[in-house]
């Protein structure tokens, strides 16, 4: 071979191998400025820039949703929309049987933005967890256990319903007896200790007639002759010291800003299960402002550490209790039970009926609330659930 087509051949062999390595080199550079939420622009003059982009991350539940970024039509849950410019978009997420949802989402340079729809069902399931008529009914402060009074063929006294702390627990669960007697009837008050171990019940059998005081182990159960306490204020000074105490030390270990400890460390505060977040109330002349503080880190993008997420008259009270999602809030007002997302968004009504003695209990699965109410008026009340999602 002559040696001028070999020199030849080896600067082929150079200039293909330079080239690719530059157009691999060039794709693994723009498929990493990809990543970061770049993209190519092309300007009047005919060039292109590279331009700041960001995405959002799509996800409902249940998911297969169809969603719409400012009237247009995406991909379904779960998916993501990429490369887009830096602004506020209107998101819409609709399923049939469930009502929409919709919100003002915030995409920012390089960030990712979560868009993560709840869904409620327009009829939610209904099915009774109790037969046995429900009277006096109190909540542990788990949300997870509760004592009431209940009448059967066979037994009368107080029975212990559990959800249980999982899907299959909480569905498995069934009421049982603790404490056997038509004294419990008479029942003025109900105290649970700060471990749900314990209850202390206070009966009167008549008007007339002494306040006693009991202690139960709600994991037995007890048959008359029962013992009375002469110091019941022994016991819940007790139990609220240690409810102070286990407070404090949680205050401690979180990064609350000083001018919120007060409020964190007080015992109407609601803290959420992963105790990452807490709700309070602040009253105004004539309204009730209701506060989630967010502690979470980083925060979530377009979230603000201590935001308003409803506020009401204040002659128009409400309960709310954290949802098992940590993510959103129950709303227990009048006869509505609603479900609101914790920084106002999204509110929906989950059913409309009569519920009695305030009871409205989130339930670990996430999905479903438990309710005091009944169905057929003048009949006794029973523990229902209340499935949603």
């Amino acid at each position: 071979m002559p040696q001028s087509l070999a020199r030849k051949q080896t600067i082929i062999r150079i200039l293909y191998t330079s080239g690719a390595a530059i157009i691999i080199a060039t794709i693994s550079s723009l498929l990493i400025l990809y990543g970061k939420g770049y993209s190519i622009k092309p300007v009047r003059n005919g060039d292109v820039i590279l331009a700041k982009t960001g995405w959002i991350v799509l996800k409902s539940t249940p998911d297969g949703a169809k969603s719409y970024l400012n009237d247009k039509l995406e991909n379904p849950t779960n998916s993501s929309i990429g490369n887009l410019k830096p602004g506020d978009y209107n998101l819409r997420i609709v399923k049939d049987g469930y009502h929409e949802w919709k919100k003002k989402i915030t995409v920012k340079e390089e960030l990712v933005t979560i868009a993560d729809a709840f869904l409620i069902k327009k009829a939610p399931d209904i099915r009774p967890v109790t037969l046995t008529g429900v009277t006096s009914p109190v909540a542990d402060s788990t949300k997870n256990l509760v004592i009431y009074y209940g009448s059967s063929d066979e037994v009368n006294g107080l029975w212990l319903y559990s959800q249980g702390d999982s899907i299959i627990a909480s569905a498995r669960a069934n009421p049982r007896i603790v404490a056997i007697g038509d004294i419990f009837k008479n029942v003025k008050k109900i105290e649970w200790s700060p471990d749900s171990s314990q209850i202390l019940v206070q009966v009167q059998a008549t008007p007339t007639s002494p306040l006693l005081s009991y202690i139960f182990d709600v994991n037995k159960t007890y048959s008359a002759p029962f013992s009375a306490i002469s110091n019941p204020e022994k016991f819940l000074n007790s139990w609220k010291s240690e409810t102070q105490i286990e407070r404090d030390k949680l205050i401690a270990q979180l990064n609350v800003p000083t001018e919120l400890v007060q409020l964190a460390k007080a015992p109407e505060t609601l803290f959420s299960l992963d105790q990452k977040k807490f709700i309070y109330a602040e009253n105004q002349d004539s309204k009730i402002i209701y506060h989630v503080v967010d502690l979470t880190v980083p925060l979530p993008v377009g979230k603000e550490m201590n935001r308003i997420f409803l506020e009401v008259d204040k002659n128009e009270p409400l309960k709310v209790a954290w949802h098992s999602s940590n993510e959103h809030i129950l709303i227990h007002d009048s006869d509505l039970v609603k479900i609101i997302e914790d920084d106002g968004g999204n509110q929906t009504t989950i059913i409309n009926v009569e519920i009695r003695d305030n009871l409205v209990l989130p339930a670990p699965d996430g999905r479903s609330v438990i309710i005091n109410t009944s169905f057929n008026k003048g009949s006794s009340s029973n523990l229902h659930r209340i499935s949603f999602n």
